[in-house]
């Protein structure tokens, strides 16, 4: 995602003089870039520092905050939990405790989200999918190795039982999310420390980019459509 920022200014009317509205220019607030439905579409930015809300504006950027504060506990909470079925001194349980209502309301009430980068770039993107795609293909092979009784190819010798593609249930009983899945198991490939994962990624991403390229420059076919009626059907 790219952002670019114009120093144009556009006349408006506001009330303020004893005579009625006089004119005053309005900063353009600039564009911002983002990838919509496989097109780079230029968009512009609607709010600013000191924008007056709309009373439906205000519901929803209250909702937005409220969304993003309960996933982000959402997930804070499935690791403790799986920190407090680890932890061996009371220590580590008090510190992977669950935390009580009282505490979150405590947290949201001085809660910002981290805006930087939510929206998802193209390269971005090409590299999640890039890694989720590795990740099943290992997945695959180790599947593959394991039914046939042989080592996994992808895998340390300790893990001998095949790997689902997806467990929709999570440690602490909770449900797994797609988008769970797939960020979880395509990170887990993007931070890998193997020099063999981050060469598969690496291999993936340039044939990714060597197919869009390719789409791109591609010249269209020329289809013949057939012309029917009625008459035409056995």
């Amino acid at each position: 995602m790219s952002t670019s920022t114009t120093q144009e200014t556009r006349p408006s009317r506001v009330s303020g003089s004893a005579n009625g509205a006089s004119a005053v220019t309005v900063p353009v607030l600039g564009t911002i870039e983002i990838e919509i439905a496989g097109h780079n579409v230029v968009l512009p930015v609607k709010f600013g520092p000191g924008h007056v809300l709309t009373e439906n504006q205000a519901k929803v950027l209250d909702a937005a905050y409220q969304r993003q504060f309960t996933n982000n506990q959402n997930a804070m909470a499935k690791a403790r939990a799986e920190k407090l079925t680890k932890a061996t001194t009371d220590a580590e349980r008090a510190a992977a405790a669950p935390l009580t209502a009282s505490a979150l309301a405590g947290l949201y009430a001085t809660y910002e989200p981290n805006v930087g980068g939510s929206r998802m770039g193209s390269m971005e993107k090409l590299r999640m999918d890039a890694a989720l795609a590795v990740w099943l293909d290992m997945i695959s092979e180790h599947n593959t190795a394991i039914d046939a009784g042989q080592p996994s190819p992808v895998f340390k010798q300790t893990l001998k039982l095949v790997v689902p593609l997806r467990a929709t249930k999570m440690a602490d009983g909770t449900t797994q999310t797609v988008d769970d899945w797939r960020n979880l198991n395509a990170n887990n490939v993007l931070n890998a420390k193997s020099p063999k994962v981050q060469a598969r990624l690496q291999s993936k991403i340039d044939t990714m980019l060597a197919e869009r390229e390719a789409a791109k420059s591609a010249t269209p076919s020329t289809a013949v459509v057939a012309s029917f009626s009625e008459d035409d059907f056995a």
